[in-house]
């Protein structure tokens, strides 16, 4: 839990109060009669998020894009991903590409790091 309370700069002293907030929160939720889901809370949302990127970020290899040798299972792993920034961002099959093309230079040079 704290691994993702890092993502969104929620400090050591605070911890306690997030996960209070999220527990009084699906409590409400639970009161109401309505079912959890994490993407009805914001904050709760991006850290999941930006945790998961960060554990899935080698299992999709990005940089190969960059080398141009790519296996078939990393190819439709990079088609996925493209084909969402189509569909769900309204980029172009040359932008998509250009986006990933990109985020497989900034693995390759290994600054992961999210700006402050």
């Amino acid at each position: 839990m704290r691994s993702i309370e890092e993502k969104i700069d929620i400090p050591e002293s605070r911890k306690d109060d997030f996960r209070r907030e999220i527990m009084n929160y699906i409590g409400a939720l639970a009161l109401e009669g309505k079912k959890f889901d994490y993407t009805s809370n914001p904050r709760l949302q991006r850290a999941l998020e930006l945790k998961l990127f960060e554990d899935q970020k080698d299992t999709i290899k990005l940089t190969s894009l960059v080398t141009c040798v790519v296996d078939k299972e990393t190819q439709e792993k990079i088609d996925v991903v493209k084909a969402r920034l189509i569909k769900d961002y309204g980029y172009n099959d040359e932008s998509a590409t250009d986006v990933l093309n990109y985020v497989a230079s900034i693995f390759a040079r290994g600054d992961t790091k999210r700006a402050a």
